[in-house]
């Protein structure tokens, strides 16, 4: 019975791993990208932006994000674009900021909080900012 077990107990960690595995790299291979050169898109304010060290050693960006339009807007999303002390890119990461039945209304704000995989120490500058299609 105990090797039985110490098998059924391997196979079901090495499967656990491979889920997990199959989760991370789908969530990275999802980013969104877009033209914003579209009449149907806004860009909106980004305010009380910090991009901080967390606890692990990657970037933690947190802000708000201000619909500045004079229309309602849905399907925000996050753009931020990483710089190491050399002006090289090390990442940039597209992450929607609401859920999809969400409106922003003319003049609301709306939190947001992510942790990104990037080594906080590179990070020498930063470009972060927000669009949203406009609600018809």
């Amino acid at each position: 019975m105990g090797k039985n077990y110490r098998k059924n107990l391997l196979f079901l960690s090495i499967s656990l791993f491979i889920l997990a595995l199959g989760i991370y790299t789908f969530q990275i291979t999802t980013n969104i990208v877009y033209s914003q050169a579209s009449p149907n898109k806004a860009n909106l304010k980004i305010q009380d932006l910090s991009i901080t060290n967390s606890p692990t050693g990657i970037a933690e960006i947190k802000g708000n994000v201000f619909n500045n339009n004079t229309s309602n807007v849905d399907d925000i999303i996050i753009h931020m674009t990483f710089y190491d002390k050399a002006g090289k890119k090390i990442d940039t990461f597209d992450r929607y900021a609401t859920e999809p039945s969400f409106v922003l209304k003319p003049g609301g704000s709306h939190a947001f909080n992510y942790l990104e995989v990037v080594s906080f120490h590179r990070i020498s500058e930063s470009n972060v900012t927000a669009s949203a299609d406009i609600v018809k």
